[in-house]
């Protein structure tokens, strides 16, 4: 039922958020900054909001069980452009977008879901559906928050390890302009001045000079040049599986030997010796030859008596001492095995024959501590490991079954005692990532009072909580896992596939990929064009049957079925969405040439670079002085000039388009 104090909104641009949990009510926030009216359905009206205001941004709300189709309906499935589906219980939230799929089978779905396999069987089947874990999808920003303020992001595309960096300009940069910094390997995202100016995300001054002080961030390939610069190396090719299984095992042999040294040397000393007299008392006593002795005392050490002496009448050729000797052989031997194989079969039960590395010595140097070991926790400790950042986790009360990361078992849920052990005092960072906000609060105090240096990274539920903890603890990093898991939900609500998420100076950033459609608002225009006009920054095209283009050039042209990834803010996203895009405001005149060839390489460079036809540019040619009939984005128009310029054709930028006698406008591109 529609619960009386909403109502239903009336426009189309709506979407539905079904539960109305921490994490619902944070996507609801990121849709109004997207201007979607949106309709909450929960099994009754919530009684705390993460923000007081949120109450007011919901446009409708129903009160009921999402998977019934009436509940649905009542919600508006029948106009809504997409479902988020993100109860706490996964099942409820599989029947929900079933049910939703059969009342309407264009609407977008996006769901809260774990289950990989099934997500992606899913999407194939249900078509325009895709599902996002929260934890997953956050555990990057934990990671990355306890390495160094130098790393914001990191993520892989198509094989390829891109970072993005935070770099403070030395005397090695000084002196370059913007633009000059830009390689294949490179790309700069934004640029801070020394006195706090601070670019708009997406739109670069590209011939501003850099000074010393200047706070730069770019993305870059993992093997780039000027990694030691931000203190990393690069990574390390990781060893083949058949190395690595190889590898694992002699560990696991070296550790059993060493737990089950002191057992095996006892028995071995006793063994041997045992072997040494029945050899010397048998080759005189039988009397035979030496060889024949050794045998057969080891013969009666694996329970061989009956097959030497198993007659009832006893041989009057050996004597009865001798005959005592090789019963009390067996016998001693019998228990000595007897110990052995229940000692390997205890080690080898207690492994699970899974041969799990165990913790016996810490890594030297800095190190982290990861504290908790859900999917955060193993989220962190993969990106560690890409990284190359010695660590050390500590599960709560068992080690998992199966685990490639060095972990400490928590005693007796102290985890005071647990911290010393995994080295707190010599940390670089610990994070406190468990499922307990309370808990994660006495990990981080524990963390300040026995090493203030070390960087604490803190997961929390509410956000309210965080703001608390930001006061309480200044300089940790605290992380509300639902707030930033919210953009990639309500990014994909807009049918596009978020892969990734960084912040930028209290910002989401979103790596979002685009599949190009006719109607598309993107469809028709230069990469460059976008980058400005929609405040995004293209980092991966890739054209039908043509291999990828990493950090492609901004003159590269969008055509239906291409593949653009982008690095977007939230309100880039929503440009994007709307086709908000800011107007041009810059012309350029081309006033002469100074060669023969000029007018024919200039109308290819400029038809390049502006998207004019080139029956415009060459009309140009004829009737100079005359301004370029696009109107272009500062940054666009800046590059034509120097790239005219560079074929010796004289040019000059124009705030506004003037018309005269020694110019004239050309009609623009439609």
């Amino acid at each position: 039922m529609l619960d009386p104090l909403f109502s239903l909104p009336s426009s189309s641009e709506c979407a539905i958020i079904c539960g109305l949990g921490s994490l619902g009510q944070h996507c609801i926030t990121v849709l109004k900054g997207f201007g979607i009216s949106t309709i909450g359905i929960d099994l009754e009206r919530p009684h705390q909001w993460e923000t007081p205001e949120l109450p007011n941004a919901l446009d409708g709300i129903v009160v009921g069980d999402c998977r019934e189709p009436n509940v649905l309906t009542d919600a508006g499935i029948d106009f809504c452009r997409a479902v988020l589906i993100v109860t706490s219980d996964e099942g409820i939230n599989i029947e929900t977008a079933l049910t939703a799929r059969r009342l309407n089978p264009d609407v977008r779905i996006v769901v809260r879901s774990v289950q990989d396999n099934l997500n992606t069987l899913l999407e194939e089947t249900l078509g325009n559906f895709i599902a996002f874990e929260p934890t997953q999808l956050t555990a990057s920003s934990f990671a990355l928050a306890a390495i160094s303020d130098e790393i914001l992001g990191w993520f892989d595309l198509d094989g390829a390890g891109i970072r993005i960096v935070r770099h403070v300009v030395g005397p090695e940069w000084c002196g370059y302009r913007l633009c000059d910094l830009n390689t294949q390997h490179r790309l700069i995202l934004s640029h801070q001045t020394i006195s706090g100016d601070l670019s708009e995300f997406g739109k670069l001054v590209g011939d501003r000079l850099l000074r010393s002080g200047d706070v730069l961030v770019y993305a870059e390939l993992r093997d780039a040049l000027h990694l030691t610069e931000i203190g990393l190396q690069p990574e390390p090719r990781q060893p083949r599986r058949r190395g690595r299984r190889r590898a694992k095992l002699r560990q696991w042999i070296g550790s059993f030997f060493a737990q089950e040294r002191r057992v095996f040397g006892a028995i071995g000393a006793i063994v041997l010796s045992l072997i040494a007299i029945g050899t010397l008392l048998f080759r005189y006593g039988l009397p035979t030859s030496w060889e024949a002795a050794f045998y057969t005392t080891v013969v009666l050490l694996l329970g061989g008596y009956s097959d030497l002496f198993g007659t009832t009448q006893p041989d009057p050729s050996v004597l009865p001492l001798l005959r005592a000797f090789a019963l009390l052989l067996t016998l001693m031997g019998t228990a000595f095995v007897g110990v052995l194989y229940a000692r390997l079969t205890q080690a080898l039960l207690s492994t699970k024959f899974q041969l799990v590395p165990k913790l016996t010595t810490l890594p030297e140097g800095d190190r982290a501590i990861i504290v908790g070991w859900g999917r955060v926790g193993e989220g962190v400790a993969r990106l560690f490991r890409k990284l190359d950042v010695p660590m050390v986790g500590i599960a709560r009360e068992t080690l998992p079954e199966r685990s490639d990361y060095p972990l400490l078992p928590l005693i007796d849920r102290d985890y005071q005692r647990a911290l010393e052990r995994a080295g707190l005092r010599e940390a670089s960072s610990v994070l406190a990532v468990t499922h307990n906000d309370i808990l994660n609060l006495e990990i981080a105090l524990i963390a300040r009072r026995y090493n203030p240096r070390a960087r604490i990274v803190i997961r929390t539920a509410t956000y309210r909580l965080g703001t608390d903890l930001l006061r309480l603890l200044p300089g940790a990093h605290v992380f509300c896992t639902y707030a930033v898991a919210a953009e990639a939900f309500a990014g994909a609500a807009f049918g596009e596939k978020i892969i990734s998420l960084w912040r930028w100076y209290g910002e989401t950033v979103t790596v979002t990929e685009y599949r190009i459609e006719a109607i598309d608002t993107l469809n028709g225009l230069l990469l460059s064009e976008i980058t400005e006009g929609y405040g995004v920054i293209p980092i991966l095209h890739q054209q039908d049957l043509k291999p990828d283009r990493l950090f492609p050039s901004p003159d590269s042209l969008m055509n239906v079925g291409d593949r653009l990834i982008v690095l977007a803010t939230r309100a880039g996203l929503s440009r994007i969405e709307n086709g908000d895009r800011c107007a041009p405001r810059c012309h350029v005149e081309v006033l002469g040439t100074q060669s023969v060839v000029a007018p024919f390489e200039g109308a290819n460079t400029i038809s390049r670079i502006t998207g004019c036809t080139l029956a415009q540019t060459r009309i140009l040619f004829e009737m100079l002085p005359a301004i370029v009939p696009i109107t272009l984005y500062p940054d666009q128009a800046r590059r034509l000039v120097e790239a005219l310029d560079h074929i010796q054709i004289e040019a000059r930028l124009v705030e506004m388009p003037s018309v005269g006698q020694d110019s004239i406008i050309l009609e623009e591109r439609s």
